[in-house]
């Protein structure tokens, strides 16, 4: 399943040093350099970018950028990078994000998919996949990170299997398969980690090599994260609990699934922990995220102390209302616990689902997510 994002980590990013309290890191900006050249340059502008060609067009992007001005100093590694890539690159990922800044062609996507699958897989390979993704398999997309390595970029590998929007089950068999890939993805970074950045002493881990993983892929019927996260609500609803207490919503069956997941995801944390690497532990839809931001906390507080590396990643959207109180209760929470909290900052994921399924439940008041984009924008800027 093909899934795009708006987000601020993708596969190819830089890394950046901050200047951060010791207690509460918030990891929103280290893999990528946020620039506005894009989207706010006019026509003309960017039919320059498509006319100049190969080493010239990345030259202007980063010329323009630099104009524009953001708050980081420009880096030379960036000029000599960004001047070897191939030309037939930089067309691709120009029809890419041409694509997405257009609202019309993007309602139509799914539609025009169905449609004409064949031609427009081939299309999506070309553009977007080749845009953003490294790689079907961890095999074919090594020599594409050492490349990026040697120019000091860090990498994002994601085994992006999550639930379907139906919460189907799926066949127990098929989620080992998935964690073993998870794993070796794991294994891979690990090894490149060590051939890259040998001594770790100084920064506390490669800050490099990262790891994504979707949740609600590892367990078979994610309909118990739905009940798991109805018991959190309904218990901080009555009693200011964090914690899930048994309720008749959760049966001894979703119990026995999470009691699975938390264990899963404890494997994987402690092999990211042996490799050193950190992993991302993606969002989700909201009837399913409070049981995931509990087992992430879990994994944050034994995985991301003080006195050592930090390997928990959690993500938080930030086109959700709770947004603005998530992240102070968290900072808060890793304040009084003593643990480093690192996230990744998304502007928006599942807006049409999440709407579509609060029109449907016929709930009162304000959906979970914000109603326009520069609702969205003012939280995601200032969160």
């Amino acid at each position: 399943m093909l899934s795009m994002k708006r987000q601020r980590v993708g596969l190819a990013t830089r890394q950046f040093t901050f200047a951060t309290p010791p207690r509460t890191i918030r990891s929103t900006s280290t893999l990528t350099r946020p620039t506005k050249s894009w989207e706010h340059a006019t026509s003309k502008q960017r039919r320059i970018v498509i006319a100049v060609g190969g080493s010239d067009i990345a030259l202007f992007a980063l010329a323009l950028a630099n104009r524009e001005g953001t708050k980081y100093a420009s880096d030379p590694r960036d000029a000599k990078a960004l001047s070897t890539v191939p030309f037939g690159k930089l067309v691709s990922g120009w029809l890419a994000f041409a694509f997405c800044s257009s609202p019309t062609w993007v309602d139509m996507s799914e539609i025009l998919y169905s449609i004409v699958s064949s031609v427009s897989h081939a299309f999506i390979m070309q553009t977007f996949f080749n845009q953003f993704l490294g790689g079907e398999t961890t095999e074919e997309r090594v020599p594409k990170i050492e490349a990026l390595r040697k120019n000091y970029i860090g990498t994002l590998l994601s085994y992006n299997i999550e639930a379907e929007l139906d919460g189907s089950s799926k066949d127990p068999q098929l989620i080992l398969v998935q964690t073993q890939h998870v794993l070796s993805s794991i294994e891979a970074q690990g090894k490149l980690a060590k051939q890259f950045c040998p001594d770790t002493r100084a920064t506390r881990g490669d800050n490099c090599s990262w790891v994504q993983i979707k949740v609600t892929g590892l367990l078979p019927h994610p309909v118990a994260l739905e009940h798991g996260s109805n018991a959190i609500l309904e218990a901080r609803r009555q009693q200011g609990l964090e914690k899930m207490s048994p309720t008749p919503d959760v049966t001894d069956s979703d119990r026995e699934q999470l009691l699975s997941l938390g264990a899963t995801l404890e494997s994987i944390a402690s092999k990211a922990r042996e490799h050193d690497v950190r992993i991302v532990i993606d969002a989700e839809q909201t009837w399913y995220q409070s049981v995931i931001d509990s087992l992430t906390d879990e994994l944050m507080q034994k995985y991301n102390t003080l006195d050592g590396p930090a390997t928990c990643i959690a993500s938080i959207q930030a086109n959700l209302r709770r947004y603005p109180w998530l992240l102070d209760q968290q900072i808060r929470h890793a304040d009084e616990k003593g643990y480093r909290l690192l996230f990744k900052q998304i502007r928006g994921v599942y807006m049409v689902s999440e709407a579509e399924r609060w029109r449907i439940g016929g709930k009162e008041g304000q959906g979970p997510v914000c109603a326009t984009k520069e609702e969205t924008d003012a939280s995601f800027n200032d969160g």
